[in-house]
């Protein structure tokens, strides 16, 4: 048999003794739908673990009406047509349902179910689904169901595909065991900053009356406009910041929308480097009133009314300000404002934002802990690095061992 994608040539990419069937012949596509009872729990695709329980707690919102919402049940192979290039499909080990968008195929008998799961996750299908798809978003490529049904499918021995699952399902476990030891070591090391920094800005011997509102530290405080920019391009000459480009502490150019070239700029919302940005609203209250200082940036940026610029007064240090609305007391007192009813869990007013208290020593102090704090936090922020390339390698190893065990580059028996 031969059969061609575009820049791949699966038929070789299986070892010779392997018969190749169809993707069609092997997988049945079912449209068992919830109705008024919804059978199990809802679900979801993850890039990196397959078929999952959906994380309502991590702001996925649960739909009302799931009676049209696809069955899932142990077995069988769940797909989001529009994601497959990103890994957006997998064999479920859950009795559940997925949304009506996504197709649920039963899996042929002359399959193990764990073997396809591993093969059709491979970078090799995700290759295949790259080519396949179409559409104008990465995120957003649409795999046509004859294109899936008609791709070549190997067919080893059931024995040998049991043999690749037990290899795959020991040594994947093994990366898995060291990734979560990696990210326990980053938690650990986040936590340390987090001390590092309270410490040098709300130090125990600190008396009270050094405590001030941050209306008392600032001089003025700026908000931009939100326009229309539905019809900007990447040619703009300007760009208006969105909610996150404060995100976390770190300032981030990209998140930003081009500007139509038709909308007037107000005088004094451009931001310029050194200033400090807060978000005054985001979708996640852990983020709301997240305050970053702009470092280099290559593109013309303005505040919008979600932004907050704090100009501080001469007699308080940018930078040691930049750390006090990086601590866990500011985090805190943020939480407390943003609690309020009125729809305004995630919006952070302009009047409690001044309300906030932080510790103001002299401005020689201040200059001193902003040194120390930028020291510190460098080194830190450096090993935090070097772990997340750690991991970074250690998923590209589990992805190339996969791939090498499902298309017969590796002697399982032997390994």
């Amino acid at each position: 048999m031969t059969a061609y994608v575009p820049g791949i040539r699966l038929h070789e990419a299986f070892p010779e003794r392997w018969p190749l069937s169809r993707f069609g012949a092997l997988f049945r596509e079912v449209q068992e739908r919830n109705g008024t009872e919804p059978v199990g729990e809802p679900l979801s695709v993850s890039e990196y673990y397959g078929v999952v329980p959906r994380d309502l707690s991590a702001g996925q919102m649960a739909a009302e009406d799931v009676s049209t919402y696809r069955v899932v049940r142990p077995g069988q192979l769940a797909a989001n047509m529009m994601w497959l290039n990103r890994c957006g499909l997998g064999v479920s080990q859950h009795t559940g349902y997925v949304s009506p968008a996504y197709k649920v195929f039963d899996i042929s008998g002359a399959l193990a179910p764990p073997f396809a799961d591993y093969l059709l996750r491979s970078t090799l299908f995700r290759a295949v689904f790259e080519s396949l798809g179409r559409g104008v978003r990465p995120n957003a490529q649409m795999v046509d169901t004859a294109d899936l049904r008609s791709l070549p499918f190997p067919l080893p021995p059931l024995s040998d595909q049991r043999a690749i699952t037990n290899y795959l399902d020991h040594e994947t476990a093994l990366i898995d065991d060291l990734i979560e030891k990696q990210n326990a070591l980053i938690e650990r090391l986040r936590e340390r900053r987090e001390h590092t920094i309270a410490n040098a800005v709300t130090p125990t011997h600190a008396s009270e009356d050094q405590f001030v509102s941050i209306k008392r530290t600032l001089r003025r405080v700026d908000q931009g406009i939100s326009p229309d920019t539905s019809t900007g391009d990447d040619s703009a000459e300007f760009w208006v910041l969105k909610t996150g480009a404060s995100n976390r502490g770190g300032f981030d150019e990209l998140e930003s929308k081009p500007v139509p070239a038709e909308v007037d700029i107000p005088s004094g919302i451009e931001v310029q480097r050194g200033d400090l940005i807060a978000s005054r609203a985001s979708g996640s209250p852990d983020l709301v009133g997240s305050v970053a200082m702009v470092g280099t940036i290559s593109r013309r940026l303005i505040l919008s009314d979600k932004n907050f610029r704090l100009v501080p007064k001469p007699s308080t240090l940018p930078r040691y300000l930049y750390w006090s609305l990086n601590s866990l007391s500011y985090r805190s007192q943020v939480r407390l404002a943003i609690s309020g009813a009125d729809g305004l869990a995630n919006n952070l007013p302009l009047s409690s934002l001044r309300r906030i208290r932080v510790w103001l020593p002299s401005f020689d102090e201040q200059r001193a802990i902003a040194d120390h704090l930028d020291r510190e936090t460098a080194k830190i922020d450096e090993l935090i690095a070097k772990v997340e390339r750690h991991i970074e390698l250690a998923k590209e190893r589990r992805s190339a061992l996969i791939t090498e065990a499902v298309t017969g580059q590796i002697d399982v028996g032997a390994a």
